[in-house]
């Protein structure tokens, strides 16, 4: 497990993935507005997972790929972080995300992204994450909107998507502003009883 939410988990993929994986990546509709990573057949699910697995493993990890579930268990889609570039204050990074049709509608892709750059940003040496979907994709830009990033930039006629060249809007946040958000200082405060709890945990069967 990487992240933990109210009603989420993004944890490191395993072999065992791959049919749920494959399920995610070969449906036309979960995958309408992301054709570059849609696989049309298992060898390429196979490619993908593969890839997952063998950034989780390397010394020099660069992309953050993560399985997300339910608390029950139950597979319901893909977050992840690939980095973009590197400096002296850390790294940058594009987050993307995309979810089973059925567990569309019930704010899953909003409480896992907050849950990603709450991760990226206190956990990983990340200092700005960016976003962006087309103009029209309105769900997955109040996804980016909900977790506190901020609009940089639309730039109209930008992709060609479905034969027609259509707007894509970008948007970003920086560790600074993610701890000064709302987003932000909630999950700070939710650490910090976190490690109350663990330290009282810890005194409990310490001294008992």
């Amino acid at each position: 497990m990487r992240f933990k939410t109210e009603r989420l988990i993004g944890r490191e993929h395993s072999e065992s993935d791959l049919k749920d994986l494959h399920l995610l990546l070969s449906d036309d509709i979960s995958m309408r507005y992301l054709p570059e990573i849609q696989c049309r057949s298992l060898e390429e699910s196979t490619r993908n997972l593969c890839h997952a697995i063998g950034e989780s493993k390397s010394v020099d990890r660069r992309d953050y790929f993560y399985a997300v579930e339910l608390l029950n268990g139950e597979y319901i889609g893909e977050i992840g972080i690939t980095t973009l570039a590197v400096c002296e204050d850390g790294r940058m990074g594009n987050l993307g995300y995309f979810l089973r049709r059925h567990s569309h509608g019930n704010g899953y892709a909003t409480e896992a992204t907050i849950g990603m750059l709450r991760h990226t940003f206190y956990d990983l040496d990340f200092v700005k994450i960016e976003s962006g979907c087309l103009a029209e994709n309105l769900a997955s830009e109040r996804v980016l909107i909900k977790a506190g990033l901020r609009k940089e930039s639309g730039i109209v006629k930008h992709v060609v998507h479905e034969r027609l060249l259509k707007e894509r809007v970008e948007y970003a946040i920086t560790r600074t502003e993610w701890q000064n958000s709302s987003s932000g200082k909630k999950t700070f405060h939710q650490q910090m009883n976190e490690c109350v709890q663990a330290k009282e945990k810890f005194l409990e069967e310490y001294l008992g």
